[in-house]
């Protein structure tokens, strides 16, 4: 006899009881690499007829020439800040950056901002200098991590000297100074790094500074400059502050943290995970230790801590291309253009301009885009890691790039950039020397456009658009249209602009006003 509980098909109470079909599901399509060949196919594919849509109907041109696809790889100049304490005394030191001249320029970054260091310099012996006002010293330091997130060393005033594995100096600190001279005068440290002479291992460095006593400063600043002594591997440890007075690069007031007693996170220096001799800049401030923080070990916990934020954010970035929108829009323009331009015996001509990577001139380089989207987008990718991200000057590039499609007329020019920067007095001779005002275009792939907006230029036959938009290659189309139909005193360059971001604004709506006998009708009810 059958156990309890063990006879097959045993009826009792309730659906489980009953018999049921068993399904053993079959994969139709093994996984092979024949069938994953082609699912990418089929999805690239799809990709191009959906980046097609935009497309459709070409781009209404109006004139003899090429046209131009122009994609600018450089970025915006840096923000600068004026020193004019001599104009204006009564101002709080607090606000200003010592260590300059009166009415001397210095570039500065915002807090989060990031930029390749070659945007600025393509010196690797830098000095980062230390001004203060205060009864007692003011230290800083450099951490050094690895791209996994481990310390390995940090460059204080107790270790003044760092040496790579091979013995080479790389870092040095100068003597402490202790306090300011007076008010008036502020104290001066310096700092040298030679990055170059970095172990491989060296992922990053993070920039710090503190008071290290309770007596807090009263202002101070951080101030990088090239290194033009030979180096760190040319100074000593504890020697005197060395001021070789190379080019400024970049400077920041630090003093209001310092004023809580917290611990300045001024910037981050570290490798491009794609190119290890590739530095970049961040900005950090944001990250800065508000409370009071003066011994070795909050200092250093204030460091990993920034660092870890950093690693992490960085991490989440590094599936993004933020050039990805200003890629698919280039190529979207090409096939628009190629659909309406070489059946009008117009040529289309894709151009990139930058400044190559170790180089300090701007160059344009030619694209042969094929008009398959997905092959075109990297090959213009591939194209753009030569270059870095050094600011050039448009109307410069845009010179090179008239010059490299042999000088005449264009039917049209259309920038592609991450930035909304305007080649004013370029356009202006270009369109001169062509005895005509053919159109130009800016689409913004990263959303420049928005922080400039208020002071861009109305040129004539200009049109400045964000390229995030899906729709921005038809927003384009329309707008030329519209001019070609009303002439080139239509609307001004900012107008399509204010529509697109007018359309985003919620609408009151009104409620229809009733009739006397809808009121009557309701009384009765």
């Amino acid at each position: 006899s059958k156990g309890k509980g063990k006879g097959k098909g045993k009826r009792g109470k309730g659906v489980l009881s009953e018999k049921t079909e068993k399904w053993l599901p079959v994969a139709l399509h093994p996984l092979t690499s024949d069938f994953f060949a082609e699912l990418k196919a089929t999805f690239e594919k799809a990709i191009g007829v959906a980046a097609s849509f935009a497309t459709e109907g070409g781009l209404p041109l109006d004139g003899p020439g090429d046209v131009v696809l122009w994609m600018d790889l450089s970025h915006p100049p840096l923000e600068e800040v004026k020193v004019d304490i001599a104009e204006h005394p009564e101002q709080d030191a607090t606000r200003n950056i010592l260590g300059l001249s009166p009415d001397e320029i210095v570039p500065c970054t915002r807090p989060g901002q990031e930029l390749e260091l070659d945007e600025i310099t393509t010196h690797r012996c830098l000095c980062l200098e230390l001004h203060y006002i205060s009864k007692s010293p003011v230290d800083y330091n450099v951490h050094a991590y690895s791209l996994g997130g481990k310390h390995l060393w940090n460059a204080t005033q107790s270790k003044s000297v760092i040496a790579n594995k091979h013995g080479t100096v790389c870092v040095v600190h100068c003597r402490d100074v202790g306090g300011s001279p007076s008010e008036e005068v502020a104290a001066f440290r310096t700092l040298h790094l030679d990055l170059d002479a970095m172990d491989d291992q060296v992922f990053a460095l993070m920039l710090t500074a503190q008071s290290p006593n309770k007596n807090r400063p009263t202002a101070a600043s951080l101030i990088l400059r090239e290194s033009h002594c030979g180096g760190a591997v040319s100074l000593k440890g504890d020697q005197e502050p060395h001021n070789c007075g190379g080019k400024l690069l970049l400077g920041q007031n630090i003093s209001e943290p310092l004023l809580l007693g917290g611990t300045v996170v001024y910037a981050c220096i570290f490798r491009d995970p794609r190119d290890k001799e590739t530095w970049l800049f961040r900005n950090t401030m944001e990250l800065t230790l508000t409370s009071e923080s003066h011994n070795a070990t909050q200092i250093q916990r204030a460091a990993g801590d920034a660092f870890r934020t950093l690693l992490s954010q960085r991490a989440m970035m590094s599936t993004m291309d933020l050039n990805a929108t200003s890629y698919a829009r280039l190529c979207q323009l090409f096939s628009a253009a190629v659909g309406t331009g070489t059946s009008l015996g117009r040529g289309v001509r894709v151009l990139l301009s930058g400044i190559r990577r170790r180089q300090r001139e701007p160059e344009v380089l030619e694209l042969q885009l094929t008009g398959e989207h997905l092959k075109d987008v990297e090959m213009v990718k591939a194209a753009k890691e030569a270059f870095s991200s050094k600011v050039a000057e448009v109307n410069k590039c845009l010179r090179l790039v008239l010059e490299a499609v042999g000088g005449s007329s264009p039917s049209i020019v259309i920038r592609v950039a991450g930035n909304s920067i305007v080649p004013s007095e370029a356009l202006h001779v270009a369109r001169v020397e062509a005895k005509r005002t053919f159109p130009y275009a800016n689409i913004d792939g990263r959303g420049h456009l928005y922080q400039v907006f208020e002071s861009l230029p109305n040129i004539e036959r200009a049109v400045f658009l964000p390229g995030a938009p899906e729709s921005c290659v038809t927003i384009l189309r329309n707008i030329l249209a519209q001019q070609q139909k009303r002439g080139a005193d239509d609307a001004g360059a900012i107008e399509p602009l204010v529509r697109y971001i007018d359309g985003f604004f919620p609408r009151a709506v009104e409620e229809p006003a009733q009739t006397e006998a809808s009121k009557a009708s309701g009384d009765e009810a």
